[in-house]
């Protein structure tokens, strides 16, 4: 243990020491910044200081269990120890041990890995599969020809075992470098932070400091392709060009990314691309995402302010998911904390509501054949939203994608229906016009992907009859039936076997239905309740944070209770002294004698003669013992109507704190 602390100690002073030197830079590049720079800049500095203090604290953390004096097994210590070193170390040991890796292999392995785990996490977000797929490793000769064409066309050459790209000469000869993010051109900061690993290891071996690598001779321990230059690595920016040329070709519409990836990843893209083509625009339109930020900060490994998409679906739906991101522009910083999350709760759940409620709407309504189907003023005012909604929706989208006006206006359409909803009696509405309006919002919110897509082929039940029109009668009897067991059972509540019945009655509303995802809400005098369908772990969700909120309720109540009773014991207590105590108490350290039927003092604390017209001072000693009195009589008179007043009050005292603690313990 000894031995691997030193190590560890070594490695953090290592990694702190650039840490703050990193701090410094990012503090003097702030200074030079421009207007326009000045706020990347300033998020720079900000990273770079959380980072440092993850390392400091990540060291005083580790040093402390190694300081530690515990009773536990030295084995255990030394694994705590071991884990929460093992980030500063991995670090240590890959620039140590890295060259020696030569199994190619282990590659690959590595790649797979995460590629699985990102394939099951865009399924489980309910992200559409891509048509293609594509991986570096199974381009490299297509990469190879690309940046020999990039060669021959004269934008590259090759130096020391590696290939550049001439940005200088692709500016000269009628070309735009660093279109998308032209004041960033001259930054060589974020063009060495581009190449990273790939940046120039050896002195001279650009022909200009903003040139960058096509191809970057592969060192002891990278992975490595044989070619024309001698055993290699493709570059960064080399892989996605060659890609999607290989599928897009030389000119393509839409190109995504993060908006850090705008210079000079992208503008490389462009660069390399219009090279080998030979053309002019090789990509017409960029879509820039903004990135996501937990703790005001970017997420970020390195700043240990990241989760995971499994951490995320452990707690959340995909859909609950989907409406974070649909509430926020998608082109801007889009803010992962408990307020936004719980605002997606929210709007999903009136979205939910509104289509069980429109459901259960149409089938009270019965048989269309059988009902009057004019409209009045109602439905018009709500066709006449409908319609101005599918206008805002459409020009929001129409709008650089502004899912979240198009969202706004669905919702505002879902509280015009509800509204008409309680407008009309139960069975007076007008299913028709109900029906047009649920499809427009299911159409676009599946758009959006909140519904999951159906696969090829004929679903099972198309043609047929759906879950919920096979569910409907048997649901509407349960709810009937449930409904005058619990209104019998309500109106002779004393009796044990009748409460016992009205509690088996909620344990089907409140447990066993939404397990099997059905939701059912009381009705009112008697009528059989509202039922409507949706997803059990949302059901579930909604019901145990209503019984959360139950009991907090419930806790916070008998607290007030408690502090009630505490005070009327605390109260009753003093009241219970006699008033010439209390009285002497009070003012002992001002008068030592008193006169009991003025109820003025009579000697100071000294035994000097009071003065013979009372004082201010004398006056307030009458005004307390009044007082006194006054709460001694009045207690009294409780008394003699309740001998044992203080002893219930003591006793429902306990009872209330029983309860309380019951309610803790079960949390």
């Amino acid at each position: 243990l000894a031995q691997v602390r030193a190590e560890a100690t070594a490695a953090y002073d290592d990694v702190i020491a650039k840490a703050q030197a990193a701090v410094a830079r990012g503090k003097e590049d702030a200074k030079k910044a421009t207007k326009r720079e000045l706020a990347d800049a300033e998020e720079r500095v900000k990273m770079a200081e959380l980072k440092l203090k993850n390392w400091t604290t990540a060291r005083d953390a580790s040093a402390a269990i190694a300081e530690e004096k515990s009773n536990e097994p030295a084995e255990n210590t030394k694994e705590r120890y071991l884990a929460s070193v093992k980030d500063v170390l991995s670090v240590k040991i890959d620039a140590e041990k890295g060259a020696s890796v030569t199994d190619q292999e282990i590659f690959r392995k590595h790649a797979a890995y995460y590629e699985n785990e990102f394939l099951e996490d865009m399924a489980n977000l309910g992200v559409r599969e891509p048509t293609v797929l594509t991986r570096v490793t199974e381009y490299v000769e297509d990469i190879v020809e690309y940046v020999k064409k990039i060669i021959d066309n004269g934008f590259a050459y090759e130096s020391n075992g590696s290939v550049y790209f001439r940005t200088q000469r692709f500016d000269a000869s009628g070309h735009n470098y660093a279109k998308l993010a032209p004041e960033m051109r001259n930054n060589l900061a974020l063009l060495n932070e581009g190449e990273g690993a790939l940046g120039d290891s050896g002195a001279g071996e650009k022909e200009a400091q903003s040139d960058f690598a096509l191809w970057k001779k592969s060192k002891p321990g990278e992975p490595s392709w044989q070619s024309p230059w001698g055993l290699g690595r493709p570059g960064w920016h080399i892989e996605c060009s060659v890609m999607a040329s290989d599928h897009l070709g030389a000119n393509f519409d839409f190109h995504s990314g993060g908006e850090d990836l705008k210079f000079p990843h992208h503008d490389n893209e462009l660069a390399q691309a219009e090279a080998h083509f030979g053309c002019q625009q090789w990509v017409n339109y960029f879509l820039h995402a903004g990135h996501l930020h937990i703790g005001g900060l970017k997420m970020s490994k390195s700043l240990k302010n990241f989760t995971t998409i499994r951490n995320i679906l452990a707690n959340y739906t995909s859909r609950q998911v989907r409406m974070l991101f649909l509430l926020q522009g998608w082109d801007r910083k889009m803010m992962f904390n408990e307020d936004s999350l719980k605002e997606a709760l929210s709007k999903e759940t009136t979205f939910n509501e509104f289509f069980g409620g429109v459901k259960a709407a149409i089938r009270a309504s019965g048989s269309i054949g059988e009902r009057p189907q004019a409209w009045h003023k109602e439905e018009r005012d709500l066709h006449k939203r409908l319609v101005e909604v599918q206008g805002e929706v459409h020009r929001a989208l129409l709008n650089n994608f502004d899912f979240s006006t198009a969202v706004a206006s669905l919702l505002d359409l879902v509280a015009v229906c509800n509204a008409y909803l309680r407008a009309r009696e139960s069975g007076k509405h007008l299913a028709l016009l109900l029906r047009e309006v649920a499809k427009y919002v299911d159409r676009i919110l599946r758009v959006f992907g909140m519904m999951p897509d159906g696969d090829f082929g004929f679903q099972a039940g198309a043609g047929g009859a759906n879950r919920e029109e096979t569910l409907a009668p048997t649901l509407d009897v349960l709810a009937a039936f449930r409904a005058k067991v619990r209104s019998l059972a309500k109106s002779n509540i004393k009796d044990p076997a009748m409460r016992e019945m009205l509690e088996l009655c909620d344990n089907l509303r409140d447990h066993v239905l939404p397990e099997v995802g059905v939701k059912l809400e009381d009705g009112a005098a008697g009528a059989a309740g509202l039922w409507k369908l949706g997803d059990p772990v949302e059901l579930i969700r909604q019901r145990d944070e209503k019984i959360a909120q139950e009991r907090e309720n419930a806790m916070r109540k008998l607290r007030n209770k408690i502090a009630s009773a505490e005070k009327d014991l605390a109260k009753w207590a003093l009241h219970t002294r006699d008033p010439k105590e209390r009285t002497v108490d009070e003012f002992k350290d001002k008068w030592s004698e008193f006169d009991d039927a003025k109820r003025l003092p009579t000697k100071d604390a000294e035994g000097n003669d009071a003065p013979a017209k009372a004082n201010s001072g004398m006056k307030a000693v009458k005004k307390f013992w009044n007082k006194a009195q006054k709460e001694f009589d009045a207690l009294q008179k409780k008394l003699a109507k309740n001998a044992n007043l203080v002893e219930d009050r003591r006793s429902e005292l306990a009872e209330l704190r029983a309860k309380l603690a019951k309610f803790e313990n079960e949390q």
